[in-house]
Parts: structure tokens; C-alpha cells; sequence
């Protein structure tokens, strides 16, 4: 596209420094002279049949609809808000592993983040096992 001695591109390449590189007209966009005047650009007019642009037109149907599901859980319902579900699902599942433990380690302190991380990803699957299954 451009002639080498033009070609900003090729200044480093060939050999160029940087400081050639700065002081050359590339940064000061295309219409410093890189592609001559514009009026001198030759015209490239396309001339196309209807009918041939016809046949290469796609026939799009469209069809539009919209699902709604009304299903709501009772911890949706029960609960405000998202960290008070994962909280509840927490305790449900701290609960759950107490009544599992063969020994006396209960545990009836604060939740751990490990907890709070598995409460998540249990609700998380719970929602996608019951709405994309």
C-alpha cells in the first residue's frame, strides 16, 4: 500500500532509529501525505443487478416468545435477601452435619467462610438442578 521509503512501518525494520521513527510524518495520521490527496484516490463504484442482490438477501423468520415462571421457594418467599438465604442454607447445612457427627463435635460457633462458600455453591446448584433440568 505504501512505497518503503513511506512506509512507517518498515522504519525499524530497515534499520531506522527510533528517533527517525518519531520524526517521520506517521504520527500525524494518513492525511499528512502517506496517501496523497484524497481527490486523486481512484473510484471504485460498484454497479450490481437488483435481481442479484435479491437472491443473496436471506429470508429471516423471526419468532418471538417470552417464558414466564411463576414458581417461587420458600426461602425466596421466607427470606429478603440474597445473603440471608446463604446464611439460612449455612446454619441448615451446619445443622445437618451436627446431627451426622457420630462423636461430640458439635459445633455451635459462627459460621466459617468455608461454610458460608459451600452454602453457595449448594444454593447454586439447587437453583440450576430446579430451573434447567
Amino acid at each position: 500500500m505504501f512505497q518503503d521509503e513511506m512506509n512507517p512501518a518498515d522504519v525499524l525494520s530497515h534499520g531506522g532509529s527510533p528517533r527517525h521513527l518519531l520524526e517521520s510524518r506517521w504520527f500525524e495520521g494518513l492525511e499528512s501525505g502517506f496517501l496523497g490527496d484524497a481527490k486523486t484516490w481512484p473510484k471504485n463504484e460498484l454497479q450490481c443487478e437488483a435481481k442479484v442482490l435479491d437472491c443473496e438477501r436471506r429470508k429471516i423468520k423471526l419468532c418471538n416468545f417470552n417464558v414466564t415462571d411463576k414458581r417461587e421457594t420458600w426461602y425466596s418467599i421466607k427470606f429478603s435477601n440474597y445473603h440471608s438465604i446463604i446464611w439460612m442454607t449455612a446454619w441448615v447445612l451446619r445443622f445437618l452435619s451436627n446431627c451426622s457427627t457420630q462423636s461430640r463435635n458439635i459445633n455451635l460457633k459462627e459460621l466459617f467462610a468455608s461454610e458460608i462458600k459451600k452454602a453457595k455453591n449448594t444454593l447454586i446448584c439447587s437453583v440450576q438442578r430446579e430451573y434447567f433440568s
